[in-house]
């Protein structure tokens, strides 16, 4: 993997074009619009991106014990999956699933 590492001459460039937006924008009065823009991404980013992600998120753990037994290509695997989403709603059906998924009886 490649680490693109920024030189002084670009981040000099980024720095000057940054202040230069600024700028153009602070004289021409836009400058509240752009903050209002940047002010409304914010917002969206709070209240649609970062909830759909923790909902991503809640879905791949609470299926965790699945895709173990799956990755670990175990041999109840569909016992495993029904245990997992009939019982995983109990934290102690999603323990025993999880437990089971790591137990050794897999295909090798």
């Amino acid at each position: 993997m490649k680490h693109y590492i920024l030189d002084n001459k670009v981040k000099s460039i980024i720095t000057i074009g940054i202040l230069l937006l600024t700028t153009i924008l602070s004289i021409t009065g836009y400058m509240d619009d752009f903050l209002l823009g940047i002010g409304a991404l914010l917002l969206m980013i709070l209240t649609i991106i970062i909830p759909i992600l923790l909902t991503l998120l809640g879905i791949v753990l609470y299926c965790l014990p699945s895709i173990i037994a799956k990755i670990r290509n175990h041999n109840n695997l569909s016992a495993v999956i029904l245990v997992n989403l009939l019982l995983g709603w109990s934290i102690l059906g999603w323990i025993i699933s999880l437990i089971w998924s790591f137990t050794d009886n897999t295909n090798k």
